[in-house]
């Protein structure tokens, strides 16, 4: 009898109709179908096509893997047949060697050139070209690089259907493929022995790419105390020094189990992460017209807090040893990034009152290895205004005071995020939250305030709430170690008109003892 995979069905349903089936897309690249907590969840309402597009699988690879093993597979969208299965990887051959032909600088508008050239070179190291003979290449046509154009480019191989996997790789090749042709590395280059102590030389040192105003701007924010690139970077300092310490027991023999202090210490880098990830980026990506760079390091720092889980959890694993040493890499790298064009880009963008929202968002999300963080007097705190046409909000269950409104949403044992019809965030209500929620992110498109990889599943649900699909969707999950009901409800009027998608957080834990041990009476959580 035909085993018949139907790619309308959900992986959970597929699952537990054929149990090979988790093994099968395992081997294929979905890593994640093993975790049981991954199947339960996110497992129930994806199916195969959608997690080939969110984890960046072709699914023809994915169809053909099934065929393989003796399926029948139905509803293919995009009618992926035998053929097309097994040609695979030939349209990046080509490109391989169109690239590969291309050696002098492309003809036309020079800003356009440099760009192509640019990305020529990302492809070509993405693809395992040796990277001397492409710094080769670099230095024959680049006396000097733009942080700007270092930021384009990664744009625009997005934009042009460039693998987010690709293009990340370059978060670990920038260092060394532009290292000495900034002007900032030039400085440190000649002055490294001299300046080693002077902490303004080391300022100026970090800041690349840009117009001397720009370099400047960047250096007084940098040491402005409590702005929120003085944070950052007093924050870097902390992550370096901590990386120096690592690399020293390393170096006298010292096991991964030993260092599990100093590992476990590193991981509260994703507070440091959190900070630009949730108030920075948004603003790059949505106002300003810059996704690249903030779509490839948000990628890169999930990969390196992973690397960290992972080598705490299994640190007798085999390959546990290089998997640290490449987390180190990369924090050293992200380090680079974040101040030689992070920052600069920021500074050329944001506004000083924008400055002032995301300094005041910044404590929301702790200190990463300070005691505490310096206040901006700039970013004091101002009282909450609160505005309505009338003193009293009349609906059919009765009437409240706007006072009263705004002690109920809050005194709710929920974290409550409202998204308009527009897609836009609306509402967070106030108090401490396990999912920090920036008040930056207020008025900004909801995808934007997500990672790349998750942002295919928050378009799926949202659109799925507008056809009328689904009215709600329910996880379980964990965060900082604590049991949570994520639960979203799609919003309508007495007609059935979408308004927009409601968010509900839920902390399980306490609730969920109590209602598995059958406690009658009142309960203490």
């Amino acid at each position: 009898m035909s085993k018949i995979l139907d790619l309308n069905k959900n992986v959970y349903s597929l699952c537990r109709e054929y149990p090979e089936v988790k093994e099968i897309m395992a081997s294929a690249g979905f890593t994640d179908i093993t975790k049981p907590v991954a199947l339960n969840t996110m497992g129930r309402f994806m199916t195969i096509p959608k997690g080939a597009e969110i984890k960046e699988i072709a699914l023809e690879k994915v169809v053909k893997a099934f065929r393989d093993a003796g399926y029948e597979v139905i509803n293919i969208p995009g009618g992926v047949d035998e053929k097309q299965a097994d040609g695979v990887g030939q349209q990046a051959h080509a490109e391989k060697q169109t690239d590969e032909n291309s050696q002098q600088m492309p003809a036309g508008d020079e800003k356009d050139g440099r760009e192509a050239l640019l990305k020529s070179y990302v492809r070509r190291l993405t693809e395992g070209e040796d990277l001397e003979s492409v710094r080769a290449d670099f230095r024959e046509h680049f006396s000097d690089v733009s942080a700007v154009e270092i930021a384009r480019a990664e744009q625009t191989l997005l934009a042009e259907g460039g693998k987010l996997s690709d293009v990340q790789k370059l978060c670990d090749v920038h260092s060394a493929l532009f290292h000495g042709a900034t002007q900032a590395e030039k400085i440190a280059n000649a002055e490294k022995e001299v300046a080693r102590a002077a902490t303004e030389e080391e300022i100026r040192n970090t800041v690349s790419g840009f117009d001397e105003s720009i370099a400047a701007k960047t250096r007084e924010y940098m040491a402005m105390q409590g702005h929120p690139l003085n944070i950052l970077t007093l924050e870097n300092e902390k992550i370096s020094e901590l990386l120096v310490q690592i690399n020293e027991k390393r170096k006298n023999g010292r096991s991964i189990a030993e260092l599990a202090p100093e590992i476990r210490k590193m991981t509260t880098i994703a507070q440091h992460y959190g900070k630009k990830d949730e108030t920075m980026f948004p603003l790059l990506a949505d106002k300003y017209g810059y996704p690249g760079p903030s779509d490839v390091m948000w990628g890169v720092e999930d990969e390196i807090r992973d690397a960290l889980r992972s080598v705490l959890d299994s640190p007798e694993e085999e390959g546990a040893e290089e998997k640290l040493s490449q987390a180190q890499r990369r924090i050293k790298e992200m380090i680079y990034k974040e101040e030689n064009i992070l920052f600069p880009l920021c500074v050329s963008c944001f506004s000083e009152d924008e400055w002032v929202l995301i300094a005041r968002d910044f404590p929301m999300f702790g200190a990463c290895m300070m005691k505490n963080m310096p206040v901006w007097d700039k970013a004091a705190a101002k009282p909450v205004e609160m505005n309505a046409a009338d003193s009293r909000i009349e609906l059919p269950g009765g009437s409240f005071s706007l006072k009263q409104l705004r002690a109920m949403l809050n005194i709710l044992p929920m974290e409550i995020t409202l998204i308009d019809e527009q897609e836009t965030n609306r509402f967070f209500n106030e108090g401490e939250k396990l999912f920090t929620r920036p008040q930056i992110a207020l008025g900004r498109p909801v995808y934007s305030c997500h990672p790349k990889r998750v942002e295919p599943m928050v378009r799926m649900l949202i659109g799925d709430f507008k056809k009328g699909k689904r009215d709600s969707m329910h996880i379980i999950s964990s965060k900082c170690g604590k049991k949570v009901l994520i639960n979203y409800y799609a919003l309508r009027d007495d007609d059935g008109e979408y308004l927009g998608t409601l968010e509900a957080v839920l902390v399980l834990d306490g609730i969920a003892d109590a209602i598995l041990s059958n406690k009658k009476g009142p309960v203490e959580i």
